[in-house]
């Protein structure tokens, strides 16, 4: 009614009102809705319009503002090699081998989407898309003890 016969609210009106019942909801159980008032709050209160058409035309004039991407690290090529190679010297070496394995997983350098994924397809002679670290350490080690009882037959046989 009040609004019938002065108009519209100004938004220090609609703020103040936002904060009596931002005050009134209390407890831990209006948390998430007293967040939400009150990042209303700040954008009326941050805003330069001083009537509620003047938010709405700049609300729709603002471009809305797309997150650039940051461009992806190229893939280490020395991390690579260097722990293809260890995987390598260690065919005869059960313990140097899990060693080389459990350095690798603990580099923080090695990311599974591009150094861990090559090591793992290099070493596995496969081209695996393994999605998480431990199906890629799985793929490497149930190569290496294939190769590692292929050997030992190979020792047996000459």
């Amino acid at each position: 009614m009040e609004s019938e016969m002065f108009g519209q609210p100004s938004l220090k009106a609609i703020t103040l009102a936002l904060r009596e019942i931002e005050a009134a909801s209390g407890g831990a159980a209006a948390s998430a809705p007293r967040a939400q008032l009150r990042k209303v709050i700040d954008l009326l209160d941050n805003s330069d319009a001083s009537t509620v058409q003047e938010l709405v035309a700049k609300l729709a004039s603002a471009k809305k503002q797309t997150p650039k991407k940051k461009p992806a690290k190229p893939i280490n090529t020395d991390l690579v090699s260097r722990y293809f190679d260890r995987l390598q010297a260690a065919r005869n070496a059960p313990q140097d081998f899990e060693r080389t394995v459990n350095d690798l997983f603990a580099d923080k350098s090695a990311r599974l989407a591009h150094e861990i994924r090559q090591i793992a397809n290099k070493f596995t002679g496969g081209s695996g898309s393994y999605k998480t670290k431990q199906l890629a350490r799985d793929a490497i080690e149930r190569k290496y003890h294939g190769r590692w009882v292929a050997d030992q037959y190979r020792l047996k046989a000459s």
